[in-house]
């Protein structure tokens, strides 16, 4: 009996496969592909149905604050962007070979909510679906597949202020700390740090630049490192949550750099773990980057940095950078 069950549900598989092989669509674009049936013997079967499916979800996970998301859970429920089924196939009986059934559909809401570009944060995510279901005859297992899709959404965060000069200079001294007691600020070695971001508000395809120097140091250092963290906020009526968690850590120098060396500044923000930044009514992503200096003994001091990404319109004439002399 149980041979005879497994072979039952067993006996077609299907693949989903997008015409794209990044799987990297725009909001409005058309999405084609097609779903693959291989059986290995001739079946009959109820229809093939396709369902796209789009979810802004919001959940806790290793959160300090579980008590306030457990007493917000039932205030968050899943935002649903897009959702909808289509029916590829009617009921009828399917060949023992492989069967391609091409699909196409317009990558746009369904619910009267704004599309978000694809996003896989810890506490806030936005992801796109497509499910097909070939369903089967009385006492046989529908066969089922699911595919996730990238979603990009042009002009997501973007406003003519992004056009304005962002650039930052910085400058990281004892005398510059915050946030410490005044007990522990004589026990910091002295040390001064120069640099400049060139922008601190950029498109999301492209990479974070600047530059720093070490102009002095008491102590050696051990690294320099920069990191970009994601800020998730939930809201209700009465209750918020912000949650920072980091995304990546790069290490820009180690050991005791070159005193007035010019050491670059480089990093590209990473996709799905990353996004234009993105603000609603109950939920929001934001970005920092911190750039951290690790002194030989245990001391480590941080200088952070709001950082504003958006996409760049369709068809927009992107400024040119500013020539390097």
């Amino acid at each position: 009996l149980t041979s005879v069950w497994w072979h039952t549900i067993t006996m077609a598989t299907l693949t989903i496969t997008l015409a794209r092989s990044n799987k990297a669509y725009c909001a409005d674009e058309i999405v084609k592909g097609y779903v693959e049936i291989d059986t290995k013997k001739a079946i009959s079967h109820n229809g093939l149905k396709l369902s796209v499916e789009a979810v802004t979800t919001m959940q806790y996970a290793n959160s300090n604050h579980i008590t306030m998301w457990e007493a917000m859970q039932s205030t968050l429920k899943p935002v649903s962007l897009i959702d909808f089924t289509v029916q590829l196939l009617k009921p009828g009986k399917l060949p023992a070979e492989k069967t391609q059934i091409p699909f196409e559909f317009k990558l746009e809401s369904t619910t009267g909510q704004k599309l978000h570009e694809t996003y896989h944060g810890v506490y806030i995510s936005v992801r796109y679906r497509i499910h097909a279901v070939l369903a089967r005859k009385l006492f046989s297992s529908d066969v089922k597949k699911i595919t996730e899709f990238v979603v990009q959404v042009p002009g997501q965060g973007f406003s003519a202020d992004d056009l304005q000069d962002t650039s930052a200079t910085f400058e990281m001294a004892p005398d510059k700390l915050e946030n410490v007691k005044s007990t522990l600020k004589d026990t910091v070695p002295n040390y001064r740090v120069q640099g400049r971001l060139d922008r601190t508000s950029l498109d999301i395809s492209e990479a974070f630049t600047g530059t720093l120097k070490v102009l002095e140091t008491q102590k050696p250092i051990r690294s320099i490192e920069l990191q970009l963290v994601r800020v998730e906020s939930c809201n209700t009526s009465d209750r918020s949550i912000k949650e920072p968690t980091e995304i990546q850590n790069l290490q820009i120098a180690e050991g005791n750099v070159v005193e007035n060396l010019d050491i670059p500044i480089y990093m590209v923000p990473p996709r799905l773990f990353s996004c234009p930044t993105l603000g609603g009514k109950s939920y929001a992503v934001e970005f920092e980057v911190n750039i951290i200096i690790l002194f030989r003994g245990g001391h480590q001091v941080t200088e952070n940095f709001p950082i504003h990404f958006y996409r760049y319109p369709e068809n927009f004439d992107r400024p040119h950078p500013p020539a390097v002399e």
